[in-house]
């Protein structure tokens, strides 16, 4: 401690002493300030204050304990007013001298002056004030220097394990981190090779595309001069050449010459020729648009809407062990098919399902990335199971989908949008208010403007059709005004025979211009509805009510048009094939030792292949479209198969056909490929 600096004296503001002491004059308006109540009691107000006693009391307090305590005769009692304006420097001792106070007598435990020092408490124990705050504060100097020396030593210890763990931790980090950079740039140079060899290909592609027109200019040049019309067998044959291809090419023959003088007859021949051809043949390949101008459009159009034509064999998949995605989460209707459907978004495979009930009471639905092999999102459904599930549009491209639908037993209709990757954006509600769920339905575009007004002919004429638990209720057709997201009743159907429709299904015909819609009604037909007519036109006999609706199309002979057929199950064990132009049934056959029969799923109609879904010891099959007979059964175990769909999934590499079954006993989807 510094002994020769020198303070100032906080008692008498004037003289200088060795101490450094607190300063008691703010200590004691702080102590003033901060307590209000009697420090005896605790309940009163203070309203007196003991300077010795360094408290505050209650009147009651300070004359029933105070002041009846004669070793308390000597202290010195302020109000609290005089308390606030009393300054430590007027402190004064209580003998008749009137001195300030320098001594302590600790025999009586009070503050004395010089003056009395002697004759009132001689033989006490005195102490001066001075020291008595000198030995204060080196008591609490030494207390101060021994924590600071504590600290520190702690703190360098603590810097010294900080120090070390952050340069472990940041050498860490910076390894972690160039191995990243390491692997980016691998991938990208992958990436790089990757894309090199698929540009390499593609440019070969381009290469034989450009010789393939060469060679069609060169055919088509030879028989204009010859002045000749081309056969409809060449036509068919020069079509043959783009449907490999997968681009769309215009090129134009002002160049050439036609010499003879009908040779504009003779192209308006070759048009007409060539528009025939698309009506018979399974593709749009090559189009005269205008004299002089060919399009040659080598993406295959499915104008009928139909699924896309798998060309693995089934019969070897269906051996494969089956992979179980997910467990009791899903809820289907017995003999109810569109229950289940799949779509893609940038090179990733999504399927969406019902689910079982929740919790809450509610029942929602379910997306699952086949791609990832995990669940995607649970759409928030209702109070009621889902009914029906499918996409919009109807056709065999998975990526051109741009909703995805499903209906309620609430009578709901929701749409979701799929243009949107990974959003699945609620759109369109439609609320019936009929007080009956939907059993089925289907979202159709009106083709050849049937129902379309000429007002609305440039707006996007989008149609669902739906059928009710009621059977007392009409079927329903709504226009769907996807701007205000909501839709609007412009048909109902008469349901004359009463029945439940289960299923229901459609294809646009380009041939006659019109789309097809037919009605899967239990034990009763199926019947095919006119849009344009508004009138049922042919009955397919049913015994049992309808659990799938199917269409294959032929053609035989370029020269002829296509034949169309209709296939579908009942939910015993018929399997029924029928010419859809003359309704006419060209092939049933019953499958023995079978109860249910559950789903049809067309797989390659080439081939003729299709799989069913029965309740025979739970199990799939493999059956031929030409003579309907069973190739291949395979058993499912407790699994009773209710909903196939045949699958596409891609992935950034390649992709692959799989089938996915949704089966009872857990309602789980079962994955085969």
């Amino acid at each position: 401690m510094e002994l020769d600096r020198q303070y100032e004296c906080l008692i008498c503001l004037k003289g200088e002493t060795q101490f450094k002491f607190i300063k008691l004059d703010k200590l004691l308006q702080e102590k003033i300030k901060n307590q209000t109540k009697c420090e005896f009691c605790e309940k009163k107000n203070s309203t007196k204050s003991c300077f010795e006693c360094n408290q505050n009391y209650c009147d009651q307090c300070l004359d029933s304990f105070h002041k009846l305590n004669k070793k308390f005769i000597s202290h010195k009692i302020f109000s609290f007013v005089q308390k606030k304006q009393i300054n430590v420097q007027q402190l004064q001792c209580n003998c008749s001298m009137i001195k300030t106070i320098e001594w302590f007598c600790q025999n009586c435990k009070s503050s004395i002056c010089k003056s009395c020092a002697k004759p009132e408490h001689e033989g006490h124990m005195q102490v001066l004030l001075s020291e008595i705050f000198a030995e204060f504060n080196r008591i609490n100097s030494n207390q101060v220097e021994n924590h600071l020396t504590k600290f520190y030593e702690a703190f360098k210890k603590f810097e010294g394990k900080f120090r070390k763990n952050f340069e472990l931790t940041l050498e860490k980090e910076q390894n972690e981190f160039n191995q990243l950079v390491d692997e980016i740039i691998s991938s990208l140079l992958k990436l790089k090779e990757k894309n090199k060899e698929k540009i390499a290909k593609e440019y070969q592609v381009l290469e034989n595309q450009l010789s393939l027109i060469q060679t069609t200019l060169s055919f088509i040049k030879e028989e204009f001069e010859r002045n000749s019309t081309l056969h409809p067998n060449k036509l068919f044959h020069l079509t043959r050449f783009f449907q490999k291809s997968d681009c769309e090419n215009t090129f134009f023959l002002k160049n050439f010459e036609i010499f003879s003088t009908f040779g504009h007859r003779k192209l308006n021949v070759i048009k007409e020729t060539l528009n025939k051809l698309h009506q018979y043949s399974d593709s749009h390949c090559l189009t005269f648009f205008e004299e002089g101008v060919i399009r040659a459009n080598s993406k295959k159009t499915d104008n009928y809407g139909i699924a896309k034509n798998f060309q693995s064999d089934p019969i070897e998949l269906i051996n494969k062990k089956p992979i179980i995605l997910e467990k009791g989460n899903s809820y289907l209707h017995y003999g109810k098919i569109n229950s289940t459907t799949s779509f893609i978004q940038r090179d990733e495979t999504f399927l969406a399902w019902p689910g079982s009930e929740d919790d809450n009471g509610n029942y929602s639905l379910h997306i699952y990335n086949l791609s990832n092999r995990k669940k995607e999102m649970i759409l928030q459904g209702s109070r009621s199971y889902i009914t029906s599930v499918s996409t919009y549009p109807k056709d065999s491209n998975y990526e051109s989908k741009k909703w995805l639908y499903c209906t309620d037993r609430c009578g709901l209709f929701r749409v979701y949008d799929l243009e949107k990757y990974k959003q699945f954006r609620e759109i369109i509600k439609i609320d019936t208010l009929v007080g009956s769920g939907i059993l089925s339905a289907v979202v159709f575009e009106d083709q050849f403007k049937e129902i379309t007004q000429k007002s609305q002919e440039n707006e996007e004429n989008v149609y669902v059709l739906m059928a009710f638990l009621e059977v007392n209720l009409p079927f329903r057709i709504y226009r769907i005004n996807i701007t205000e997201g909501k839709g609007e009743i412009i048909r109902e159907i008469r349901n004359t025979g009463k029945k439940y429709c289960y299923t229901m299904n459609f294809f646009h015909d380009p041939f006659y211009s019109k789309t097809c819609i037919f009605f899967g009604l239990s034990h009763s037909f199926i019947q095919m509805f006119d849009l344009k007519s508004e009138t049922f036109t042919k009955k397919f006999e049913t015994i049992a009510h309808v659990t799938s609706i199917n269409f294959f199309f032929k053609n035989p002979n370029e020269k002829e048009k296509i034949k169309r057929y209709l296939l579908y199950s009942q939910l015993n064990n018929l399997i029924i094939v029928a010419n859809i132009d003359s309704g006419a049934i060209i092939k049933k056959v019953a499958l023995p030792d079978i109860s249910y029969l559950h789903d049809i799923c067309l797989w390659d109609i080439i081939k003729g292949y299709f799989i069913i879904a029965t309740s025979n010891k739970n199990s799939i099959k493999v059956m031929d479209l030409e003579n309907l007979s069973v190739l291949k059964s395979k058993e499912m175990g407790d699994s009773i198969p209710l909903n196939i769909v045949k699958v596409l999934i891609k992935n950034e590499n390649d992709e692959k056909e799989c089938l996915v079954l949704f089966a009872d006993g857990g309602c789980f989807p079962i994955i085969l490929y």
